[in-house]
């Protein structure tokens, strides 16, 4: 399957670059410079991701210091989509979920939907894959029906990545398809990288190992033209796992150590263990016990690293106290419906004439209940109503 697209040229990216800096350097007042940085950082995110980090702490620094609450939360969650792409997962959550809860009180439904993109992105890196499609795809009418392709494709991937995961991969396929086409229309070099790496990877997980290399060797061809890191790395791996599979393993180890160098040197290390892992498959295949022996090493630091008991509860305990603050935010609505519900039940009675306010009006007693309950009236007499009436007659009788 071939695919042609207009790519994006390094000198349109250059000027974009001089322009974001530009416009940085103009801002007149804290809230356009926070704006401007976060501008500046999710175009360099893709690149370098640790100078995206820097300017996304700084904004989040400039936005709390001024109570810029929309600058915070969006700071909040560029920081947050940082820490993933470098393997912060904690650090990642934490802010994915303050930025949530901001979003949330400002009634800002696309931005927090956004923002479950990273939760639910972690989610499934640990293996809760039922829980992050669930979120997902409670976000996808909103990406759906809004005009910002970017975001619906992005909701589309990770909906597709917790299929794969879930080995489901016609149905990860469908989603996949639906992103290169989304990604081909508005001619996103990098985003076409991505999704074209994921088609791979279904394709390897079904064995056809031709269409999985015809699509990650152009996953990377792309990605090294859109100079997208982590997709690089991800092509990388997987044509090394590829050509292992396929017993081809020159070109294994060759590729392998090339996702390890860009990894080292972008620092997005997030792949680093399957590297290594594969690299000692080979090593062992070849009869190269001792770098066999040394690549299983540094896979167990990576993975340790990235999966550790310690990383594993710290993103437990994040999820935990979001859990506990969601709960709390519960209990608070329910019991101010509840107050509410309880002032509405408060009528207000005339007290010289006793009828009561209902619809802007004042009307009787038995109109009220009538028109509020649905309540038939009929009417009688009481002992004390009908003595006073007898005492009255007497006293006219005389």
């Amino acid at each position: 399957m071939q695919n042609s697209v207009a790519p994006n040229s390094s000198a349109d990216t250059d000027e974009q670059l001089k322009t974001l800096e530009a416009n940085l350097l103009s801002a007149s007042t804290p809230e356009q410079k926070t704006d401007a940085i976060l501008r500046l950082a999710k175009h360099l995110k893709p690149t370098d991701v640790g100078k995206a980090l820097s300017l996304s702490m700084q904004a989040i620094g400039i936005a709390e210091a001024i109570n810029y609450q929309n600058g915070y939360a969006n700071a909040l969650s560029q920081a947050a989509s940082c820490h993933f792409k470098l393997g912060q997962y904690a650090p990642s959550l934490e802010k994915a979920y303050q930025a949530f809860n901001l979003f949330s009180k400002l009634g800002d439904v696309f931005q927090k939907c956004v923002t479950v993109q990273t939760i639910s992105s972690i989610q499934l890196y640990f293996g809760e894959h039922e829980k992050a499609i669930s979120l997902l795809l409670d976000t996808l009418d909103v990406f759906e029906k809004s005009s910002d392709h970017n975001a619906y494709a992005t909701a589309l991937l990770n909906l597709g990545n917790g299929y794969f995961y879930m080995k489901d991969y016609p149905k990860a396929l469908e989603f996949f398809m639906k992103v290169l086409t989304i990604r081909e229309r508005t001619m996103d070099m990098a985003g076409i990288a991505t999704v074209s790496c994921n088609i791979g990877a279904v394709y390897q997980a079904e064995e056809d190992y031709e269409a999985a290399l015809a699509w990650t060797e152009k996953s990377l061809q792309l990605s090294r033209q859109a100079g997208d890191i982590f997709t690089q790395i991800a092509s990388l791996v997987n044509l090394g796992e590829y050509h292992t599979h396929l017993d081809n393993n020159e070109k294994a180890i060759r590729f392998l150590l090339e996702s390890i160098r860009v990894a080292n040197m972008s620092g997005d290390t997030r792949y680093l263990w399957a590297s290594h892992q594969t690299l000692a498959v080979v090593y062992k295949k070849i009869g190269d016990y001792e770098k066999a022996l040394t690549s299983y090493e540094r896979f167990m630091e990576a993975k340790e690293k990235n999966f550790g008991g310690q990383v594993e509860q710290k993103v437990k305990a994040v999820e935990i106290a979001f859990e506990v603050e969601r709960a709390k935010r519960d209990i608070e609505i329910s019991e101010a419906k509840e107050k509410i519900k309880t002032l509405e039940e408060i009528v207000t009675m005339c007290a010289w004439s006793g009828k009561i306010r209902f619809d802007g009006r004042w009307v009787k007693t038995e109109e009220y209940l009538q028109n509020r309950f649905g309540v038939k009236v009929s009417h009688g007499i009481s002992e004390e109503a009908a003595e006073l009436f007898k005492a009255e007659l007497k006293r006219k009788n005389r």
